[in-house]
């Protein structure tokens, strides 16, 4: 298996439904790819929700915030690479296809990609994308191709690279940039 892809979510079934809507869409062959999502504590009835995709796995666990959950998802990866992605996010049809033609056999490798803004009267969502975008601009001005600043939700990397440097920091218990 190529990709085992991890949802974090919170108590927020129709992002979610969405968002596993969309990554059975992917172009990318079903069978070289999973779907795990971890429901971060949010004591919500995700059955609709996950009905939307293709057979996603879920891992239930009591709220610690997305590090913990995206490590938790990750304890359970079968894929030799760990793509990420956002319960309220839509990746594009050819999200995973893009990710590993930049993965190709790099070993350590992460790649991470830009996000869209699709809630314009939202200004929580306004102000997160400003940032972003910030941020992109800022690490990404010196040249040379190499990624030092990426979003947790369009990023990927090898599983095993993910393990060796021990996931995710878990003291960050709230959405991070």
């Amino acid at each position: 298996m190529d990709f085992t892809i991890v949802v974090p979510t919170h108590a927020r079934p129709a992002p979610l439904a969405a968002c596993l809507a969309a990554l059975t869409r992917l172009d990318y062959p079903r069978e070289l790819y999973e779907v795990v999502v971890v429901d971060d504590g949010g004591g919500v009835d995700l059955s609709e929700s996950l009905a939307a995709g293709n057979a996603p796995r879920l891992v239930r666990q009591l709220r610690r915030g997305p590090s913990a959950a995206r490590n938790a998802g990750a304890r359970v990866a079968r894929g030799r690479w760990l793509a990420c992605t956002d319960d309220d996010c839509l990746p594009d049809a050819g999200w995973l296809r893009a990710m590993a033609a930049h993965l190709g056999g790099e070993p350590h490798l992460a790649v991470g990609g830009n996000t869209v803004n699709h809630l314009p009267d939202n200004p929580y969502a306004c102000a997160s994308q400003l940032l972003i975008d910030y941020l992109y601009a800022h690490y990404y001005s010196t040249g040379g191709g190499k990624a030092r600043f990426l979003t947790t939700n369009n990023l990927a990397l090898p599983a095993a690279a993910f393990h060796a440097l021990g996931g995710f920091d878990e003291t960050y218990t709230l959405a991070e940039l």
